[in-house]
């Protein structure tokens, strides 16, 4: 942005402003409700976990601190580490090789229809769509096998199957 408004390159300025944009980014957006109970849930049950996620690790990571999530999580896969963007295989196989599971016992949550939902469909993993304002519903051959609106559903579900424990906790 400093260049194209006419400036040479201010290092410092840019890694201000980049912190700035962090901060503010951080302060201002939220959680969706239960999902730190759903993760919990989850890891309650014995069911393993990860985050597969685009940008650096360090941005990722302090996202994922701030929101509380460091402690639920087993493994975390950034494009970073894994060297290409979703819906690149290189984060899926990663994902895969950590949580030592296979693809057929194995469902990726997420709201992106072309990073998320091609990206597990061309994995042969399940799909699952977290839909909210602003996301694209998929459709055709990136139609996810199941959508929610709200984790709420998506624990009763997976309560209703017996796949995870009734559990409530405190955040």
């Amino acid at each position: 942005t400093i260049e194209y408004l006419g400036m040479r390159t201010q290092l410092l300025l840019t890694l201000d402003l980049e912190q700035t944009y962090w901060r503010t980014f951080l302060s201002e957006v939220r959680l969706f409700p239960e999902v730190r109970e759903f993760v919990q849930d989850l890891k309650s049950a014995g069911i393993k976990t990860a985050i597969i996620t685009d940008l650096t690790a360090q941005l990722q990571f302090r996202k994922i601190i701030y929101f509380g999530l460091d402690d639920v999580f087993d493994y975390v896969v950034t494009s970073e580490e894994a060297g290409f963007d979703k819906p690149a295989p290189n984060a899926f196989n990663i994902a895969m090789e950590k949580l030592n599971t296979t693809t057929d016992e194995t469902w990726l949550i997420g709201d992106n229809v072309q990073a998320d939902i091609q990206g597990a469909k061309s994995f042969g993993l399940t799909a699952l769509q977290k839909l909210h304002l602003g996301v694209e519903r998929g459709t055709g051959k990136l139609l996810p096998d199941a959508s929610f609106s709200h984790f709420t559903e998506l624990r009763a579900y997976f309560r209703k199957q017996g796949w995870i424990n009734p559990l409530k906790y405190s955040v």
